[in-house]
């Protein structure tokens, strides 16, 4: 097999495990059966294996030696400990963050609530955690601390993950989202230049999206018992 055919198949079965992962027909802790997915996918199990090494590089699944792959699955507390740390960093960024906003950067913001809003009504699962990471990241960047920007940014892509599994918004489209008129209020204590507002407010939002949280139902590439 030509490598330009090995690797498009790779894409293929990554493309559709992961769209099955957002579409959450696969529940977090199950194991990815490399036969079950050979078999739906009628390929053979080498690039299922590449799909998999890259699935595990977005944080997706976790590849256990002797074991197999499984979809990772959080406990409470690591997920409650990952949005109290993000919340921490980010009202502490934020804080850094304002001196160094301007007129273009609040227009960039404004961008990127506009399109939030747009992946919302198109039920754009990716299109809606990407504007939210940027607006997040944004405000992490404008810190110009280094160190908080990466920190931000691993906790932002970890997060990211538990709002594919449980977040109830993708569950039920109808169920207006709170988040673009959060960053809306976000936004505004920038332009206030309400340091001690906004470092509140950011710990809420992450609160906030803590506890809209739940548990889903899935069906796809598991394990019979």
């Amino acid at each position: 097999m030509s490598s330009q055919k090995q690797k498009s198949l790779k894409q293929r079965v990554y493309e559709n495990v992961k769209k099955a992962i957002l579409n959450r027909r696969i529940a977090p802790g199950n194991q990815l059966i490399e036969e079950v997915i050979a078999k739906q996918l009628k390929i053979s199990r080498t690039p299922i294996r590449q799909a998999y090494q890259q699935l595990a590089l977005d944080g997706l699944v976790e590849m256990i030696p002797n074991r197999g792959t499984f979809v990772v699955n959080p406990s409470i507390d690591e997920i409650k400990q990952a949005y109290d740390a993000r919340g921490f960093l980010e009202s502490k960024a934020a804080s850094l963050a304002i001196a160094h906003i301007t007129g273009s950067d609040i227009d960039e913001f404004e961008g990127m609530i506009e399109k939030e809003k747009k992946a919302l009504a198109d039920q754009d699962i990716e299109g809606y955690l990407s504007a939210n990471k940027a607006f997040h990241l944004c405000i992490a960047n404008k810190s110009q601390n280094q160190f908080l920007i990466q920190f931000i940014e691993k906790l932002i892509n970890t997060t990211n993950i538990y709002i594919i599994f449980y977040d109830r918004l993708f569950g039920n489209w109808d169920r207006p989202a709170s988040s673009p008129g959060e960053h809306q209020k976000i936004l505004d204590l920038i332009k206030q230049k309400e340091i001690g507002k906004l470092e509140n407010v950011l710990i809420r939002h992450n609160q906030t999206t803590y506890g809209k949280l739940n548990m889903p139902e899935y069906e796809f590439g598991v394990k019979e018992e």
